[in-house]
């Protein structure tokens, strides 16, 4: 197998790694879902605590508004290969309303991609009318108001951070900052062993995951690493509401990446480096706050 190929492969299988569980379900708005905690008692809070509260606060709040960037630096075999996903997106119930800008860059062996993808979903006389565009090109489809639940749960999973939070034993509270002018507390942790498959098994997705590890040569097991995610999480002080999540996937990466050639029966480059795999998560909306979705000109010309 090509190098490419093999690059291609450990991605794909990391990039569903990171698929997560959907949303809550309840109304309510950022104002209304709790109490507020101030920087004195959030700091000293246990991270159990912390977290308990903050998912009871976001189970509140359907509607949500965030950003993903994700980057990837990497070389093997004299190639270095460089890719970069940057995502704002908005997603609402009741009415069904959502929507995906995303861009993404990709540069290997001096050639350069780019790509831009644009989605909308709008609830419509029953039914909901889905959007697509890709580099400018628009296409209109229409499914079934249950089948955009589903549709729904896997768009807006891209940014629900819960199953990397769901072992608050493996986090330490690092105390209150200061982000953007917003006090924020801090915890960091790391996801490993047998806590990463566990993650994995929660999210959803374990068939859509085991159906690409065979196409590689790996088992889910083969995600057991001990180098693992490094995790920071930054959490309003006020209601806990999330604001920012960092995560450093770099050994992590590379020690899958590794298993992949292993499984391929091919030796690791001498060559072969991860200088930087991280996903971070902005959360800039919740409930009420979230801004309406607005389908472009562009995409009515579809209808």
């Amino acid at each position: 197998m090509k190098m490419k190929k093999r690059i291609g492969a450990g991605i794909a299988a990391v990039v569903l790694a990171l698929s997560l569980a959907a949303c809550g379900e309840g109304p309510g708005s950022s104002s209304e879902v709790m109490s507020q905690v101030g920087a004195q008692g959030a700091a000293n809070m246990t991270p159990q605590a912390i977290l308990a509260q903050s998912g009871k606060a976001s189970e509140d709040l359907t509607d949500l508004q965030a950003n993903l960037k994700a980057e990837m630096k990497m070389k093997a075999q004299g190639q270095a290969m460089e890719m970069a996903i940057d995502m704002d997106m908005i997603a609402k119930q009741n009415p069904v309303r959502a929507q995906m800008n995303m861009d993404m860059n990709v540069s290997q062996g001096g050639q350069k991609q780019s790509q831009a993808i644009d989605l909308y979903m709008l609830e419509e006389n029953g039914k909901v009318s889905m959007y697509m565009g890709m580099d400018g090109q628009w296409q209109k489809s229409s499914i079934d108001l249950s089948e955009s639940q589903e549709q729904l749960k896997q768009y807006s999973q891209q940014v629900d951070t819960s199953v990397y939070t769901q072992d608050a034993e493996i986090f330490e509270n690092k105390g209150v900052q200061k982000v953007n002018g917003k006090e924020v507390v801090v915890l960091e942790g790391k996801l490993t062993g047998d806590d990463m498959i566990e993650a994995l098994k929660a999210s959803g997705i374990e068939d859509q995951l085991t159906q690409q590890l065979g196409q590689s040569g790996m088992s889910l097991e083969d995600f057991k690493t001990e180098s693992g995610m490094k995790i920071v999480g930054y959490y309003d002080a006020e209601t806990l509401l999330p604001v920012e999540m960092t995560i450093d996937m770099s050994d992590y990466f590379k020690e899958i990446m590794e298993k992949v050639f292993s499984a391929q029966n091919t030796s690791v480059p001498s060559d072969f480096n991860v200088e930087k795999y991280s996903m971070t998560i902005t959360y800039t909306a919740f409930g009420d706050d979230v801004p309406e979705v607005k389908l472009p000109a562009a995409a009515f010309k579809t209808q």
